[in-house]
């Protein structure tokens, strides 16, 4: 079961990365072809994609790093730690999944605003007419 949420999370969070890595190319570009007006609405529209591939490519680490402490943790002894570090360890991986939660919200929140800003961008420019 647990293979199936990683797998499923892996899916996840490729395909969040791989829409960031699209806006990133699209809107890059698309600033050489779009009146100054607009050019700062897709400035932050890159910038905002950036941020959000980065909170994807830290949950991957994080992933990454987690699976290496667990690898060594079933490899270890466990009479060899004490409770105090079996609760230290638990706690760090409650903390380890709140902060992997709080990031894809995030991600999430940033893809709302992006949408709305794109919307906005379209329909502006639509209705847009030079001088």
């Amino acid at each position: 079961m647990a293979e199936l949420v990683e797998s499923g999370n892996t899916a996840y969070w490729s395909a969040l990365l791989t829409m960031n890595t699209i806006l990133i190319a699209v809107f890059s570009s698309a600033t050489v072809l779009t009146p100054s007006q607009l050019q700062p609405w897709l400035f932050g529209l890159v910038v905002l994609s950036i941020v959000s591939a980065g909170l994807m490519l830290c949950n991957f680490q994080s992933t990454r790093n987690q699976h290496k402490l667990v690898g060594w943790l079933a490899l270890s002894d466990p009479s060899a730690f004490t409770d105090e570090e079996k609760q230290e360890y638990k706690t760090g991986a409650d903390r380890y999944h709140r902060n992997l939660i709080r990031r894809e919200k995030i991600v999430l929140w940033i893809f709302g605003l992006q949408a709305v800003a794109i919307l906005a961008i379209l329909y502006i420019s639509l209705n847009f007419t030079p001088n």
